[in-house]
This record gives structure tokens, sequence and C-alpha cells, in this order.
């Protein structure tokens, strides 16, 4: 198990507290709805909910394997870069990392999506 807290600098403070709360919710509706593999959510709050107030906060379960963000984002000169989905991710390297008979299936939504990512 974890606590996960929203990077400071990355989320406008006001809205740390509804970040942590969609993340939660996304989370679960994967669990319930997919056979994708996702952490259980143990406890989550806001930064008063926390036992030194730190900020809204997870608490879950550690999963072992391939982060998505090393998986799926744009190369960049530091890790400090913002994360940015890469155009050209090779649908043969990411299919390992993927679950197979999942409903939302990954490769599908990345053809359909894969036009459009140049037009931004």
């Amino acid at each position: 198990m974890f606590i996960r807290f929203p990077i400071p600098g990355r989320t406008y403070s006001p809205w740390s507290f509804e970040k942590v709360k969609n993340e939660v919710m996304v989370l679960e509706y994967l669990r319930q709805d997919t056979t994708i593999p996702v952490p259980r959510v143990h406890s989550w709050g806001s930064a008063e909910d926390g036992p030194q107030q730190l900020g809204p906060f997870i608490v879950m379960d550690f999963m072992d394997g391939v982060c998505l963000d090393d998986l799926l984002k744009k190369p960049t000169e530091s890790d400090r870069d913002p994360l940015i989905l890469d155009p050209d991710i090779d649908p043969e390297e990411a299919r390992p990392h993927l679950q197979p008979d999942c409903k939302l299936c990954a490769p599908a939504l990345a053809a359909e999506i894969s036009p459009h990512w140049r037009d931004f």
C-alpha cells in the first residue's frame, strides 16, 4: 500500500481535491466495469481528512508493472517536462502491457484518436 498526493504545482491548488475525487471515481469504474487491473483504493479524502493535512490523498494498493506514463508519454528532455501522449506509440510495443479482453480496447481507441492527435 502507498499514499498518493497530487504533485504540487501540476494542479491548480483549489482543484486538487476534485482531481483526487475524479481519479478515485475512474479507478472504481475501471474496477467494476472492465477487466483492466487497477489498484484497490482503501481510503481517500481532503487535506483536512489526512493525518498530517498535507493535501488531498488516496491510499491504494501498490501494483507492480510498467508505469503507463512511461509507456504512453512522448519522450522529453527532462522528467520535469509535462506529460504529453506520444502520437507515435508502437502498438506492438504497448500490446504486452494491455489486457486483451478489456471492454475498453486500447488499440481500437488509439486508432480512433490517432488521426486527430496532430490536429492540436
